[in-house]
């Protein structure tokens, strides 16, 4: 890339100063070359790189627009303190939908064969999600089999329930096991 060579106020370089660490993050290193009382030559030396997407000058002073506003609300400030959660505040959307399409693209997709151990991991993986009833773009990642209503039915019939003790009502669906005389097992299904 070609550096990009601009102006900025003093009091906006100040804000990408204290915010380097987001700004670098992201993709962006620059450096002051000069300065005066007003303004800051600042020379751009990188911006964020994708195969499908390019990024700008314009993409800079964004995120600077951003950390200024964030910077400005203390309570915005107050919710989103962590460095984390800053990151995840000020994400450009443009580099938020690069990732959400990179992430989509190497998702398991339906139909896909997996062994035990692979899905077990993908379930559990679940848990340390914020959404995981969503992709990136906002498209559900479940895909429906069957209603839970009829695998409890499948399972009675199946298991000979309902032709020795009669029909169950769904809230008081408990199979009792005996494994031993001393011992008794619940299963919920």
């Amino acid at each position: 890339m070609k550096p990009i060579i601009f102006e900025i106020d003093t009091d906006l370089f100040e804000l990408v100063e204290k915010y380097e660490r987001m700004f670098t993050s992201f993709g962006f290193k620059f450096e002051k070359l000069s300065w005066t009382k007003n303004s800051v030559q600042v020379r751009l030396n990188s911006l964020p790189y994708s195969n499908d997407t390019q990024f700008e000058e314009s993409d800079f002073h964004n995120l600077v627009t951003a950390v200024r506003n964030y910077d400005g609300d203390d309570r915005v400030k107050q919710k989103y303190h962590t460095d984390q959660q800053i990151f995840d505040y000020l994400m450009p959307k443009k580099i938020m939908q690069v990732l959400a399409l990179r992430a989509c693209r190497s998702s398991v997709m339906v139909g896909m064969k997996l062994e035990k151990r692979r899905q077990r991991e993908i379930v559990s993986g679940l848990y340390n999600l914020k959404d995981p009833w969503i992709c990136a773009h906002g498209r559900p990642t479940m895909r429906y089999i069957m209603d839970i209503k009829d695998f409890k039915d499948k399972l009675l019939y199946k298991s000979g329930y309902e032709t020795r003790y009669g029909r169950m009502s769904p809230n008081l669906m408990q199979i009792k096991q005996y494994s031993s005389p001393k011992k008794k097992q619940q299963i919920e299904v």
